[in-house]
């Protein structure tokens, strides 16, 4: 639990056992391992849209993405950013 001193707050007042720490610190590695696998993850659709996949194709990417790994994204965030590269494909 931690425990706030009295006077003007700052985080040097601020006292923090260890084991609240530990959660802490757990919980923003949680949300940062989250926050990078969709970032990972949108980054992907946008190189499939640049290489010229199909957004019917991504979407089966997307699928496999969201039950295998766990990853969290909108369909029109996911469709935003394959648009985006699919708009600078190669032309092969």
């Amino acid at each position: 639990m931690g425990i706030l001193e009295s006077g003007v707050i700052r985080p040097a007042n601020l006292v923090v056992d260890r084991k609240t720490r530990e959660d802490m610190l757990e919980r923003l590695f949680g949300l940062a391992c989250h926050y990078e696998a969709k970032s990972l993850a949108l980054k992907i659709l946008e190189a499939l849209g640049r290489l010229g996949m199909n957004w019917r194709r991504t979407r089966k990417v997307l699928k496999l993405l969201r039950e295998e790994v766990g990853v969290k994204v909108a369909d029109e965030a996911a469709h935003k950013v394959w648009k985006r590269g699919y708009g600078t494909r190669t032309q092969t």
